[in-house]
């Protein structure tokens, strides 16, 4: 398991997905005790996240995170994005996740609740996701 992890977090690093933003809605967040700094962009429409990117600097996990999220999110109804989000955040406090296989890559982290520091750096990007799908539909 530990291979296979760092084998999909290594993948994300050096070939981020999602990466460099286009000028939708977007939210910075700067953790200084590790300085990660890393901005979510969104575009919904019709119910549907079109468009997740993320631009940033930060640790392997905190970067892999923000990749591995927009492929997972990318096209899914805001409906699922959420759901996505509920699971990924039960996955880390070591909670069942029902469907858990629906979070792909994602999955890997499941051990990053062992390592308290570190939970931030992983969750960085699903935070301000939420944050960003929540100020969407108070606009809608």
């Amino acid at each position: 398991m530990n291979q296979i992890y760092q084998t999909i977090v290594l993948e994300h690093v050096k070939n981020p997905q999602n990466k460099g933003l286009k000028g939708f809605t977007n939210l910075r967040l700067y953790n200084p005790s590790c300085g990660d700094d890393l901005t979510v962009e969104i575009d919904i429409n019709n119910s549907i996240l079109r468009e997740c990117n993320f631009e940033g600097i930060g640790c392997s996990l905190c970067c892999s995170s923000a990749s591995i999220m927009t492929t997972i999110v990318k096209g899914k109804m805001i409906s699922e994005v959420k759901r996505l989000i509920n699971d990924f955040s039960n996955l880390l406090k070591g909670e069942t996740v029902a469907n858990i296989d629906d979070l792909e890559d994602a999955k890997v982290y499941i051990n990053v609740r062992n390592f308290p520091a570190r939970l931030n750096c992983v969750s960085a990007a699903w935070k301000i996701l939420e944050e960003l799908v929540e100020n969407e539909e108070k606009r809608l």
